[in-house]
């Protein structure tokens, strides 16, 4: 089981957990979209998934000889991608253009959106994105909550390097982790 689908797994686990905690309506004030940052020299894609942005982006075709990437890009795709369509979360996908494996994925779930059982029961991960020989990649994230406008967001990000999670970080509001 690879390490990348565990950590997203426990990761919207328990933003799930910590949703379902306190069912008390949000207060609607603020966008979970205006928290996104934005990253000097990186470019950057919304509405699509982590897959179809990285192809835009010209990274998958970079990393198509680098097979410890696949399994991690296909997880985020595949999870986060779900809460997008939903209306869950707001995406942005960062990729740095002279270091193609500085790529990462920034999601803002907005509470009030994210309070929906339904939601949950349809972006459970599924079991199929576990491949048996997935391989070893260290990869890092970070989540956390953000109190703003009388709403509270939960800021998840993920990237396939240390030095893409420094950027996010950098430039998200409240974010202490990295």
């Amino acid at each position: 089981m690879s390490k990348m689908f565990i950590l997203l797994s426990v990761m919207m686990l328990s933003l799930l957990l910590l949703v379902s905690c306190d069912m008390l309506p949000g207060g609607g004030g603020g966008s979970a979209a205006e928290l996104l940052p934005e990253l000097e020299g990186y470019n950057t894609i919304e509405g699509q998934s982590f897959t179809d942005a990285l192809t835009s982006l010209g990274v998958m075709a970079t990393l198509a000889g680098q097979p410890q990437f696949g399994a991690p890009i296909a997880g985020i795709s595949a999870i986060v991608g779900c809460y997008q369509e939903a209306g869950a979360v707001s995406t942005r996908v960062y990729s740095d253009p002279n270091i193609p494996q500085n790529s990462g994925i920034v999601a803002v779930g907005d509470r009030a959106a994210l309070l929906n059982p339904i939601t949950f029961m349809q972006c459970v991960p599924d079991t199929n994105l576990r491949g048996p020989q997935s391989p070893t990649l260290e990869p890092c994230s970070h989540s956390y909550t953000l109190t703003r406008d009388n709403n509270e967001f939960y800021i998840l990000y993920a990237g396939l390097t240390a030095d893409v999670c420094h950027a996010f970080c950098s430039r998200l509001e409240g974010c202490t982790a990295h």
